[in-house]
């Protein structure tokens, strides 16, 4: 019986140490190229349009504007870069 519930222990912690790998943070992060279509201080996100698909993306606290100011990138091109739908940078960009 001990043997039982010591395999038992084992194998559950093993998976939850496994799984708790997997779901850390990846560090994917993801480009996005386009027309910066709208920021939304309020709700903090913004749009990127390209091939008429339309792109939404939060912004956070640590999202950084290179070239402008971010409200004065909207209807210019730019290149987002995000991991998980959270806006790390944007820059203008060049087409």
């Amino acid at each position: 019986m001990k043997f039982i519930l010591s395999m038992v222990l084992v194998l559950s912690l093993g998976f939850s140490v496994a799984s708790g790998t997997v779901f850390a943070g990846c560090g994917k992060k993801v480009t996005n190229k386009g027309t910066l279509k709208s920021v939304d201080s309020g709700t903090k996100v913004i749009v990127v349009a390209s091939k008429g698909e339309e792109t939404k993306l939060t912004l956070t606290p640590g999202t950084k504007a290179k070239g402008a100011k971010l409200a004065d990138m909207v209807g210019k091109y730019v290149t987002v870069i995000s991991e998980h739908n959270k806006v790390d940078s944007v820059t203008l960009a060049q087409k």
